[in-house]
């Protein structure tokens, strides 16, 4: 497809570019996710802490609609699985290592694949500045304090 990529209507909204008669009338609408929504069982204590903070926060703006629960159940889980990893290679830092073939180990090889399927599933959420600022997720200033900071300054 020729152009730029169409952009869902929430996110325009969240930027402030959404014109009402440009608005996709077929668009699917689904259902947020609420923040009392329990995380599975099999998740680990980190993967768990994760899940709540996150729901908690993107609760709020309705970024997280139950279609998107399988792609956040993977950023939590990788999550967890990097951070348990690290934590272990912490207290034992032979761990980092295979003795017998002399490459990497398990919990190693472990550690760096799911920071990396973090990373990614992190970036699709908007959780790192840059993309939260691509996805237009910045939050408005303050439209007070603006008008405040030009009332000083004209007078």
């Amino acid at each position: 497809m020729a152009g730029r990529p169409r952009l869902p209507t929430a996110q325009k909204k969240a930027q402030g570019t959404n014109r009402k008669h440009r608005e996709n009338k077929n668009e699917p609408k689904y259902e947020a996710l609420c923040a009392t929504t329990p995380p599975p069982d099999y998740f680990n204590s980190y993967s768990k802490d994760m899940w709540v903070t996150l729901l908690k926060e993107f609760e709020k703006p309705g970024i997280i609609e139950t279609v998107d629960i399988f792609a956040f159940e993977k950023l939590c889980l990788n999550f967890g699985l990097w951070k348990k990893c690290a934590i272990e290679i912490s207290n034992n830092p032979s761990l980092l290592e295979n003795e017998s073939h002399g490459g990497m180990s398990t919990t190693a090889q472990t550690m760096f694949k799911s920071f990396t399927a973090c990373q990614k599933m992190m970036s699709l959420f908007g959780l790192t500045p840059a993309d939260r600022n691509r996805l237009g997720l910045t939050k408005e200033k303050d439209k007070d304090e603006d008008t405040k900071k030009m009332e000083e300054l004209s007078a």
